[in-house]
């Protein structure tokens, strides 16, 4: 797997999501937005992001906000039903 997948998995679990693991498309090139301003001095042919700097991307992209808000949106909407 990618590591950015990985991390996405990771916050996924830890944030008890309990739904399938979807990322949204703002989240993750939110992800690759901060690896990317984050890395920018260190570029080089060979340079490839750690582990630790896609765990903070990730962390920081926004994902568990947007997912937790999503399916409170949904619990009100069904609850109209």
């Amino acid at each position: 797997m990618h590591r950015s997948w990985d991390e996405f998995a990771a916050i996924h679990s830890k944030a008890c999501l309990g739904s399938k693991l979807e990322i949204p498309m703002e989240s993750f090139t939110r992800a690759v937005e901060i690896v990317l301003k984050e890395s920018e001095l260190q570029d080089s042919p060979d340079f490839r992001p750690s582990v630790e700097m896609w765990r903070y991307a990730v962390r920081n992209s926004g994902y568990v906000q947007a997912r937790v808000a999503t399916a409170r949106i949904q619990r009100e909407l069904s609850s109209f039903v």
